[in-house]
C-alpha cells in the first residue's frame, strides 16, 4: 500500500462533504424549476377555485333570471295602465281634450290604485286597463300628495290581486330590481337593473328633500307610477322620474316606506260640506253677479252644509272657488276628485272671488261619514 493513498477512514470522513455539494448543486441547478411548477400549482389551484365559483355564480344568474319570470308573473294581476283626459269647452263652444297616460299598482282587493301624482295631475276623468280586461274601467280620483308626487284612484271592484309590500330599507347598492309598467302604452313591459344608490334628494322639484332610490332600470314615458319589485315579488319603490328628456341610465323611485306613509288606512273620501254648481254663460245675469263677467271659469257655492269644513272654514254661498291648492279649478268634476282626494290632516288653500276681490281661504276637509 502506497503511502500516498488515503486511507478508507479518509474516504468516509470526505463522502457526506460531497454530499452535501451534489445536493446543493442539484438544488441549485433545479430550483427555479421547482419553484416555476409550485407556483404554477397554486395558479392552477386558484384558476380552478376561480371556475368552480364561477360555475356557481353562473347557476345563480339562471336562478335570478327564473326570478325575474316569476316577478312578472306574479306582479302581472296588479300592474295596469292609467289612462287619464281633461274635456273642456272653449269659446267656440267645441270640446277641446287633452289626455296623458301612466302606469299604477293595485295596492288593495277593494279596488285602490296607486299610481304619482303627475300621471293625473289637471285631468279630470280616469280610466284603468287591467291586465286581464280589454277595455279599461271608470276610476274616480281618491286621494293625492302634491308634495309627494302621489295619487290613489278607485275602481270598481272585489277580489282583485293586491301587490305584496317589501322594506325599501332593506336594499342594499347592488341589488337587482325590476321595473314593469307602460311606457309608451305597451303594457307589462319589464326592464331590470341593480340599486344604483339610496337616499337622492333634488330630484322632485315640489319637494326638494324627498328622498329616492336610484336605479339604472329602463324607465321611459308612461312608466311613472308603476311599481319598483325586488327579487321576492315585493313592491320596493314607484318608478317616478329619469334625468332629461329620455333614459340614459339613470331613473328614480319613490320608496315603499315613503309611499306606505302616504298610503295610511285606507278610509272614506274626504268633504267639502257645500252645493256646487258649474258656471254656465248666463251665470252672472242670472246670479245678478256683475262682477264676474271677467272669470270665464269657477264654480259657485250655492249653499253650505251647517257645520261642514267649507263653514267652518269661512266660505260663503256665492262665493266663486277659482283655485284648489294652487291649481286652476276647470270643472265640477275635476274640483270633487280633488276633494275626495285631499288628505284630512292638510290645510289647503283656496282662491275664491268675493265682493270683487279675489281672497285666499284656508280650508281643512274632514272624512265622510
Amino acid at each position: 500500500m502506497s503511502m500516498n493513498s488515503p486511507s478508507a477512514k479518509e474516504r468516509w470522513s470526505w463522502t457526506p462533504i460531497w454530499q452535501f455539494i451534489v445536493v446543493i448543486g442539484v438544488i441549485t441547478l433545479f430550483a427555479p424549476y421547482v419553484a416555476r411548477e409550485v407556483r404554477y400549482a397554486f395558479l392552477s389551484a386558484e384558476l380552478r377555485f376561480e371556475s368552480e365559483q364561477a360555475a356557481i355564480r353562473l347557476a345563480r344568474l339562471d336562478d335570478t333570471t327564473s326570478a325575474f319570470r316569476e316577478v312578472a308573473k306574479l306582479s302581472r294581476p296588479s300592474v295596469v295602465e292609467i289612462l287619464a283626459s281633461h274635456s273642456t269647452q272653449n269659446q267656440l263652444e267645441d270640446i277641446v281634450t287633452s289626455s296623458g297616460r301612466g302606469s299604477g299598482i293595485i295596492i288593495d282587493s277593494g279596488g285602490f290604485v296607486l299610481t304619482n301624482y303627475h300621471v293625473i295631475k289637471g285631468h279630470n276623468q280616469f280610466q284603468v286597463r287591467l291586465s286581464d280586461h280589454p277595455d279599461p274601467v271608470l276610476a274616480m280620483l281618491y286621494r293625492t300628495d302634491r308634495a309627494r308626487d302621489l295619487a290613489i284612484l278607485k275602481i270598481r271592484g272585489h277580489g282583485l290581486k293586491a301587490v305584496r309590500w317589501g322594506d325599501s330599507d332593506h336594499l342594499e347598492v347592488g341589488d337587482w330590481v325590476v321595473a314593469i309598467g307602460s311606457p309608451f302604452g305597451l303594457n307589462q313591459s319589464l326592464s331590470v337593473g341593480v340599486v344604483s344608490a339610496k337616499k337622492r334628494t333634488g330630484v322632485n322639484p315640489d319637494n326638494p328633500g324627498q328622498i329616492f332610490l336610484q336605479t339604472d332600470a329602463r324607465i321611459n314615458l308612461g312608466n311613472s307610477g308603476g311599481p319598483l319589485f325586488n327579487l321576492h315579488g315585493e313592491i320596493v319603490g314607484i318608478n317616478t322620474a329619469i334625468i332629461g328628456e329620455s333614459f340614459q341610465g339613470i331613473s328614480f323611485a319613490i320608496p315603499s316606506h315613503e309611499i306606505q306613509q302616504f298610503i295610511g288606512g285606507i278610509e272614506q273620501p274626504s268633504w267639502l260640506g257645500a252645493h256646487l254648481r258649474e258656471r254656465n254663460p248666463g251665470f252672472a245675469e242670472e246670479r245678478s253677479f256683475t262682477d264676474l263677467h271677467s272669470f270665464s271659469k269657477g264654480i259657485l257655492i250655492t249653499e253650505l252644509v251647517p257645520n261642514a269644513p267649507a263653514e267652518k272654514a269661512g266660505l260663503q254661498a256665492g262665493d266663486l272657488l277659482l283655485q284648489w291648492d294652487e291649481e286652476e279649478i276647470t270643472s265640477l268634476d275635476e274640483l270633487k276628485s280633488w276633494i275626495a282626494g285631499t288628505s284630512p290632516d292638510r290645510v289647503i288653500p283656496v282662491t275664491i272671488f268675493r265682493d270683487g276681490i279675489e281672497l285666499v281661504i284656508p280650508v281643512q276637509l274632514e272624512r265622510m261619514q
